[in-house]
C-alpha cells in the first residue's frame, strides 16, 4: 500500500502578509529585488509561498531590524552558520559603535523639529507649537524638552535656531506641519501602504529636508535610519505622541508606521 503524499502548505501573498504582519507591497518589493522570490502557480501565475519562504522572511525581518543592507542579507540567507555568527557579531559591534552618534543625531533632529514648530523662534513661546493643540499640551511639550536639555542649553539652542530662520519661514513650516497632521488624521482608515497616505508622508519628508537644508549648509540628506528613528519617537515619546494625537487619536501611530514603511521602500 502506497503511503499518502502529504500536501505542501502554501500561502498566497495576502495570507503571508497577514501571517507575518508585513505589507503586501513590501513582499512585492522583496520579490522584485530578488530577496524573497515566491513560486508561481502554473494555472494563473499568482505568487505562492511555502513554509520555507515563511522562515526566510522571518530571517529577513530580523536582519532588517539589525540594519543589514539588502545585498548583505541576500548573502547571509545562503551562508553557513559560522559565517552568519561572524557577520552578526560584526554587525553588533558596528551598532554599539554607532549607538551614541546615532542617539546624538536623533536628539539633534528631535530638538530642531520641536523648536522649529514654534511660530516665533526669537521668543520661547510654544503657544503655537501646533495649531489646534490645547495650550496645556504645548506647555507640557516645552517642559519635557527643557527637562531633557536643561534650561541653559534649551535657551542657547532656541537662540541659535532663531538666527537660522525668519519668523515667516518658521510660520510656513508650522503651517505645513499642521496640514500634514490634519491630513494624516483624516486617513486613519487607510492602510499606511496606500498611495494617499504615502503622499502625505512624502510631504512630511520633503518638509524636513527643506528645513534641514535651510538650517545647515552641511546637511547631506535624511537617511533611512534617521527617518525611521524619528518615526519611532512619535510613539515612544509621550509628548510627541500627544501632540499628533491631538488631531485625532491614533494619528501618531499611523504616521509613525507610514514613515517606517516610506523609509523602508524609498530611502537608503
Amino acid at each position: 500500500m502506497k503511503a499518502a503524499i502529504k500536501a505542501v502548505k502554501t500561502y498566497s501573498v495576502s495570507q503571508l502578509s497577514k501571517l507575518a504582519e508585513v505589507s503586501v507591497r513590501t513582499l512585492h518589493h522583496y520579490d522584485q529585488i530578488g530577496l524573497l522570490v515566491p513560486n508561481r502557480r502554473i494555472d494563473n501565475g499568482y505568487r505562492q509561498y511555502t513554509n520555507q519562504h515563511l522562515v526566510m522572511l522571518k530571517q529577513i525581518l530580523i536582519y532588517r531590524a539589525l540594519d543589514f543592507p539588502i545585498q548583505e542579507i541576500k548573502t547571509l540567507l545562503g551562508s553557513q552558520d559560522s559565517d552568519l555568527i561572524a557577520a552578526l557579531c560584526n554587525q553588533k559591534q558596528q551598532l554599539v559603535d554607532k549607538q551614541q552618534d546615532l542617539q546624538n543625531m536623533i536628539n539633534s533632529i528631535e530638538d530642531t523639529m520641536n523648536n522649529l514648530q514654534s511660530s516665533n523662534l526669537q521668543t520661547n513661546n510654544f503657544d503655537h507649537l501646533y495649531d489646534g493643540i490645547p495650550k496645556e499640551k504645548a506647555e507640557q511639550f516645552e517642559q519635557a524638552v527643557r527637562a531633557k536639555m536643561g534650561d541653559e542649553k534649551f535657551e542657547q539652542r532656541m537662540a541659535k535656531t532663531g538666527t537660522k530662520f525668519s519668523p515667516q519661514q518658521a510660520k510656513n513650516m508650522n503651517e505645513k506641519s499642521d496640514g500634514i497632521s490634519k491630513d494624516m488624521a483624516a486617513l486613519l482608515d487607510q492602510p499606511v501602504t496606500s498611495d494617499t497616505v504615502q503622499a502625505v508622508v512624502q510631504r512630511h519628508y520633503d518638509m524636513l529636508v527643506d528645513m534641514y537644508k535651510a538650517a545647515s549648509e552641511d546637511f547631506a540628506g535624511l537617511s533611512r535610519d534617521a527617518y525611521t528613528q524619528m518615526a519611532l519617537k512619535f510613539v515612544t515619546i509621550e509628548q510627541m505622541k500627544q501632540a499628533r494625537d491631538a488631531y485625532a487619536v491614533g494619528t501618531a501611530e499611523h504616521l509613525s508606521e507610514a514613515m517606517v514603511y516610506f523609509a523602508e521602500v524609498n530611502l537608503d
